[in-house]
């Protein structure tokens, strides 16, 4: 869906997305690439939005802020300049990225994180609700609805590989 578009039209290979632009996938996947380099990989019924994108490498700058109102993301974050800011935003959960690769699972009362490699700070998106935690790989945290995320806790092989499946698109 286009920025200020009233209608979705389809996403050909290839194309260009724009600052405010929202991509949903139904029963198909999609992956993205930032001009950063950075992945995004989408999982079925999924919704992003291009909240705001900025890549200035001349400016040793970069920001990024992504809004996932439902499904379930992999973000490849690729190494980031020296004055950058990469956030994914759920309606219960910020992720301020450090440079990593990490799975956020976004439903309207509650928000899933996992690292898979790297950190990433998360925190709840009320900002009413105080603390924020780092993961390390491997681990994952769930944000209830105004409520701070939980303490950080290993995932097993099981939830990780789950989410892991459900976010990887296919080379065609």
């Amino acid at each position: 869906l286009r920025f200020g578009a009233t209608s979705p039209e389809g996403l050909a290979t290839g194309a260009t997305l724009f600052e405010g632009d929202e991509v949903r996938t139904a029963q198909g996947r999609a992956r993205i690439r930032l001009d950063d380099g950075s992945i995004l990989q989408l999982g079925e019924s999924t919704s992003l939005m291009l909240t705001w994108v900025l890549h200035a490498p001349a400016l040793e700058t970069q920001s990024v802020i992504l809004s996932v109102p439902t499904g379930i993301i992999r973000t490849i974050v690729e190494a980031l300049l020296p004055r950058s800011l990469f956030e994914l935003r759920t309606s219960t959960a910020i992720t301020s990225v450090r440079g990593t690769d990490f799975i956020v699972e976004a439903e309207p009362d509650s928000s899933a994180v996992v690292a898979l490699a790297g950190r990433v700070e998360v925190q709840s998106s009320s900002r009413a609700v105080a603390g924020r935690i780092t993961l390390g790989p491997g681990e994952g945290t769930d944000v209830p609805a105004f409520a701070p995320p939980e303490a950080p806790v290993r995932w097993g092989e099981a939830r990780r590989s789950d989410f892991i499946a459900r976010t990887t698109v296919p080379d065609r």
